[in-house]
Parts: C-alpha cells; structure tokens; sequence
C-alpha cells in the first residue's frame, strides 16, 4: 500500500514537473514572439515613416513584415491558447492528485481500523486458546488430584486395616 501511494505520488510529481517546465518554455516562447513581434512593429514604424524616397521598395518590405507580423500574432495567439490548455490540464491534474491524496489517506485510515480489528480478533483469538490451555491444565490437574486423593486412601485404608491386624494380633 505504501508502495503504491509512493508510485502515485512519483508519477503526480513527474507530471507536474513536465507540465512547469512545459509552461515555462512555452511562456519564454510568448516572450519571445512577443519581442519579435514588437521589433517588427518597430522595423514596420521605421519604414513607414521613410516610404516617400523608396515608396517601391517599402511597398513590398512593408507587405513582408505585415504578413510576418499577423504570423507572429497568430503564433502569439496559438501559443496563448497552448498555455491556457496547459494551465487547465494543470489544474485538473493538480486536482486529480488532490482526489488521489485524499482517496490515499481514506484507504490508509480505512487500512489501520481493519489492522486494529484484526488484532482484536487475534487478541481475542489468542486468549481462548490460552483459556482453553488453562482449562485442559486445570482438568489434568484436577485428574492427578483424584487419583492422588484415591491412592493416599487406599493407602491409609491398608494402614487401618494393617493397625486393626497388629491391634487384634496383640491384644
């Protein structure tokens, strides 16, 4: 039982140690992206402010960061949901291993009544068969009594009968 509740509690701690470090990165991800995207949106401001002398040029480099900037935005809002899905499965699995810790402790309280009642009825167990011992021992005893109290009488009749004999011899 101990065995189990620490394999439980290994593969809890496993899990929530991959789930944070997938959170970490994922978020390190987002900040990135969202540095990338804020250097774009710079690079973008820039040239659009000089689109008068290279207006051909810019025309096509700002249509490039425009398309790089919805990418990065929608990479930005992919990995957002990512990081919302993953901080929801988090919490499930936090609260499955909630469930877990609480039905492990209910199992090991339940555990330690039925130990107690085992030993109870082992006790109990136990001293019938000591009882039974004592009785058996008290019976032997009672027998070896008997046969000593018939012998000792048989004994103390020859005496009499002896004595009767001497008495009746002598007289």
């Amino acid at each position: 039982m101990l065995e189990n509740r620490k394999v439980l509690q290994e593969r809890i701690d496993l899990t929530e140690n991959n789930l944070n470090s997938t959170i970490v990165k994922l978020e390190q991800q987002v900040i990135d992206t969202e540095r990338r995207l804020k250097e774009v949106t710079r690079k973008y401001n820039e040239q659009s402010n000089s689109i008068e002398d290279k207006e051909a040029d810019k025309v096509e480099r700002l249509e490039q960061l425009t398309k790089e900037k919805d990418e990065l935005l929608a990479l930005v809002m992919q990995r957002g949901k990512t990081i919302e899905e993953k901080v929801a499965e988090n919490k499930k699995l936090e609260s499955k291993a909630e469930e877990a810790r609480k039905r492990q402790k209910e199992a090991e309280e339940r555990f330690e009544r039925e130990s107690a009642a085992v030993d109870s009825n082992l006790q109990i167990i136990k001293l019938r068969k000591e009882l039974m011992h004592s009785q058996d021992h008290m019976t032997e005893i009672d027998k070896k009594f008997e046969a000593y109290k018939t012998h000792t009488n048989k004994l103390l009749q020859q005496e009499r009968d002896l004595n009767a004999k001497l008495r009746h011899l002598t007289a």
